[in-house]
């Protein structure tokens, strides 16, 4: 009997945990199906082609609604036959001559807006000129500075315009310096951040689960609850270490945050020597974090990471720029003052959930560089 009794409750136990497996899996695919959590439909819409440069691009010829994550967002948009998105009033921007260039990532691209609420959209409105937008959701200033070169052998624009988002294009730069480094025939200074080796890490499992994973989604929600996130850092449950994404915004100086700069510079300069070969000019327009307006959303990463406020400066990255920007010669603007201004006023120009702009903050950003540009 007592073997027998041993063998089922192993069996049990078997049982048990396998059903419990089958109902997480089940729940978690009815989740995506019904939250579109996590969020994919950027894999629909991104194509990998070797023979460009840069090889990722947007799927040419689109036409497609899209919906975001937990349904914050559906929007419709589409794509010319080189794979970048349209710009309203169709008659007057399709096959034309653009007059300004925009370079950028999702925020440029216009994550959850129609065609006709995109930056480039209410720039053309505003100047009357063809604009063409050339943002890319998950493009660096490396891919940019490619897809400018790329760009010059066919176009011949008033300006480029480069909107820099501070919430992850300094990072972003330093993970695709081997790209740029190849390019330019000089050693990367540090070892690639993504070195490939037979073992998986915690770091591997987190990565896949954010990509596939609508309960790890939703579980990330859990930390913005102040009890929750306390029990998992007492219980070491969580990376303790800053985000790279917000390194930039450290007040001392770090190893990291150097480690940014100094690629993110070195690829904005080529970005203006090109540029300026071709008798162009080049603007630099802030297109600031969410994190940098919305004081209540900035508390939130302080409760989540448990940071010390006095250690941050939210502006560090528009001031380093702007400095480096007039050492080059380089024009820019910095939107972020009017954003702090207009969210004060009560102005919706970012998703809830979502960090991206919603067409409130494109418009915000097309009349300030279209003020620029006309002075």
């Amino acid at each position: 009997m007592g073997t027998k009794s041993k063998n089922y409750r192993l069996a049990l136990a078997i049982l048990t945990l396998a059903s419990t497996l089958i109902l997480l899996v089940v729940a978690d695919f009815g989740l995506q199906w019904t939250l579109k959590i996590p969020s994919r439909f950027l894999k629909d819409v991104i194509r990998f082609d070797p023979s460009l440069a840069p090889p990722k691009r947007l799927r040419p010829n689109l036409d497609v609604v899209l919906v975001g994550a937990l349904k914050e967002f559906t929007f419709h948009m589409t794509t010319n036959s080189d794979g970048f998105r349209r710009t309203t009033p169709y008659e007057s921007n399709d096959n034309a001559e653009p007059s300004v260039i925009l370079l950028g990532d999702s925020q440029t691209f216009g994550v959850g807006v129609n065609d006709e609420e995109t930056i480039a959209s209410f720039l053309s409105t505003e100047l009357g000129k063809p604009v063409l937008n050339t943002g890319c959701p998950g493009y660096n200033n490396i891919e940019q500075y490619f897809l400018t070169n790329t760009l010059l052998k066919k176009y011949k624009p008033d300006y480029f315009i480069l909107l820099f988002f501070p919430g992850n294009d300094p990072y972003e730069n330093f993970t695709n310096r081997k790209s740029f480094a190849s390019s330019h025939k000089v050693d990367p200074s540090t070892p690639s951040k993504r070195t490939r080796n037979l073992k998986f890490s915690m770091g591997d499992v987190k990565s896949y689960l954010i990509r596939h994973s609508a309960l790890y989604y939703l579980s990330t929600l859990l930390r913005r609850i102040g009890s929750i996130n306390e029990f998992l850092y007492r219980t070491n449950l969580v990376n303790r270490n800053i985000p790279n994404e917000i390194a930039v915004y450290v007040k001392h100086p770090t190893d990291k945050k150097d480690q940014f700069w100094t690629i993110t510079e070195n690829a904005l300069s080529e970005m203006n020597r090109i540029i300026g070969q071709a008798d162009g000019k080049l603007l630099i327009s802030i297109v600031p974090d969410k994190l940098q307006v919305d004081d209540a959303y900035w508390h939130q990463w302080v409760q989540k990471y448990r940071l010390n406020p006095s250690e941050f400066n939210r502006f560090a990255p528009n001031e380093h720029l702007k400095q480096f920007s007039q050492k080059k010669g380089i024009q820019f603007l910095d939107l972020t003052p009017i954003f702090r201004s207009r969210f004060e006023q009560g102005d919706n120009l970012f998703w809830r959930m979502d960090h991206h702009l919603r067409e409130g903050g494109n418009r915000v950003i097309a009349e300030s560089l279209s003020d620029y540009l006309r002075n």
